[in-house]
């Protein structure tokens, strides 16, 4: 076969992974009609419902988000442009399968630029693709495809980038980094590290860079909300104002003991490891550092990226989003596994060995996950649940048909705030974003016991009473303040048919 043919021949079968990988995606998501359960989705189709083009956005709930949300725009913009929106959920999903099909077309371009041969860097990408955790924020709304997208592609510029790079690239660069800082805003990470590899271009690579930045982050400003939400820099001098080595401890300590469990988790599924895969972990975890040393060595792009981002995920006063955290990191740490193993001509074999142990650590996963998205679930009822992680991962433990079924009758009473609080009321609940997105009324977490005690008037006269615990409160906060000062609306139940079912949430009016 000539150079041309088989060049042509890796470029189509590269675009048929591409697209088998947007399908998976867009056939597991488009399947999955529930969202809400989880902090961002809801603000999500809310803000892109404010962007949409397309509609308008009507109702007090849409100013109370204009307040309080504190997410970046981007992705709700992409969505919206797409047409996403609370009722248009098939745009939204098919937006979102489609950056993360990209993002591993990026990894594939960035691995080569970086020296990979042509196999294993498409072999690295589609492992990165079907990584069962990838599976499972493809069937989220959340931005994760957009930022390692962002990322990916601003790393592949910065690579490719001359010495005496043109005007072009170097705005285009700038995009990209603006555009990663409002998805996410750890997303600042990319900046110092931009700033020092386009130093080494020159002085004026850094001003031209720096000007194009500003101008896009100021184009974004207009579609900023959250004026009365509490900043990041905010929520970071509360936590580390009073006493900050104490603090600082306390949060290292916390993620710390959150790190282990959320990278096998993360990268395989995994949430306890067995005896043989004790070895296949430590030979990927050294090749991975040895890779990363190499970087650092270097001072590369790729390691002060790195580095600032461990950075402000170690010092983010919300351990239990490390798993969140760490999935951004795949590319990087694919990058590091396959430099800690790059030996030139020697043991052309040894840069393979850590991605098939890899493969090897997520195929139990992967296969499970299969298995679940091809299998009914066993009540008919809850069907509409087989493409939510709720379903797919069989590593959660426990019977997941009442899980399931307590989260439909969350979906429910949802539904009941909308159909029983005026538009213009407010409602204090545990289930914020539920209550936003079902019951299209502004929502707020309830006042402290204290607060409580004082008796009303509490700013909300509703209350969405909730089976679940949550910010140090205990099962259905605050009924035990209600008893005498508020009537019941509804009640609702597991399963509502079943009298003796267990309650989930309690819809009342304060008088």
């Amino acid at each position: 076969m000539s150079a041309r043919a088989s060049a042509a021949a890796w470029r189509l079968g590269i675009a048929t992974c591409v697209l088998a990988s947007f399908a998976a995606y867009a056939w597991l998501a488009a399947r999955n009609p529930h969202v809400g359960f989880l902090a961002d989705d809801a603000l999500y189709l809310l803000m892109a419902e404010m962007y949409s083009p397309y509609r308008d956005a009507i109702g007090a709930v849409f100013e109370h988000v204009r307040r309080y949300s504190h997410l970046p725009p981007f992705y709700p913009l992409l969505l919206a442009v797409a047409g996403g929106g609370p009722e248009h959920l098939a745009p939204a999903r098919i937006a979102t399968a489609a950056c993360m099909a990209l993002a591993w077309l990026m990894l594939y371009v960035w691995l080569r630029q970086r020296g990979a041969a042509r196999p294993l860097a498409v072999a690295w990408a589609m492992f990165c693709a079907w990584t069962p955790a990838t599976l499972l924020y493809t069937v989220d709304l959340w931005s994760e495809g957009l930022y390692v997208l962002l990322v990916s592609s601003a790393l592949v510029l910065e690579t490719w980038l001359p010495r005496r790079p043109s005007p072009l690239p170097l705005l285009g660069l700038a995009v990209l980094v603006a555009c990663a800082m409002e998805t996410r805003s750890i997303g600042v990470a990319l900046l110092p590290a931009m700033l020092v590899g386009l130093r080494r271009r020159g002085a004026g690579s850094v001003v031209l860079f720096v000007v194009g930045l500003v101008a896009t982050l100021a184009a974004f400003r207009p579609l900023a909300m959250g004026a009365d939400a509490p900043s990041y820099p905010a929520l970071l001098l509360a936590h580390y104002a009073a006493d900050p080595p104490a603090a600082m401890s306390a949060q290292l300590g916390a993620v710390a003991r959150a790190l282990p469990g959320a990278a096998i988790y993360d990268f395989f599924l995994l949430r306890e490891v067995a005896g043989w895969q004790w070895p296949a972990l430590v030979v990927l975890l050294l090749a991975a550092l040895r890779g990363l040393w190499l970087e650092a060595r270097t001072v590369s792009v790729t390691a002060l990226y790195a580095a600032g981002y461990v950075a402000i995920a170690l010092s983010w006063p919300f351990p239990e989003q490390t798993d969140r955290f760490l999935y951004p990191l795949l590319p990087v740490l694919c990058l590091a596994v396959w430099r800690g193993t790059a030996v030139g001509g020697r043991a052309s074999w040894l840069p393979w060995l850590p991605l098939a142990l890899a493969v090897l650590l997520a195929a139990p996963g992967l296969r499970a996950m299969g298995l679940r998205a091809t299998t009914p679930l066993p009540d008919a009822a809850f069907d509409s649940f087989r493409s939510t992680r709720y379903w797919l991962d069989a590593t959660r433990g426990g019977d997941p048909i009442p899980q399931i079924a307590a989260l439909a009758a969350h979906e429910r009473a949802g539904g009941l705030v909308a159909a029983q609080v005026p538009a213009d009321a407010c409602v204090y609940t545990l289930n914020v974003h539920m209550v936003l997105l079902r019951g299209r009324r502004p929502a707020f977490p309830p006042p402290p016991a204290a607060r409580m005690a004082q008796g009303p008037p509490w700013g909300c006269a509703y209350f969405l009473l909730s089976a679940e615990t949550g910010r140090g409160h205990p099962a259905f906060y605050p009924l035990a303040h209600l008893r005498e000062r508020g009537k019941g609306l509804a009640l609702v139940r597991r399963d509502d048919a079943d009298p003796h079912s267990p309650p989930i949430a309690i819809l009342m009016r304060a008088d």
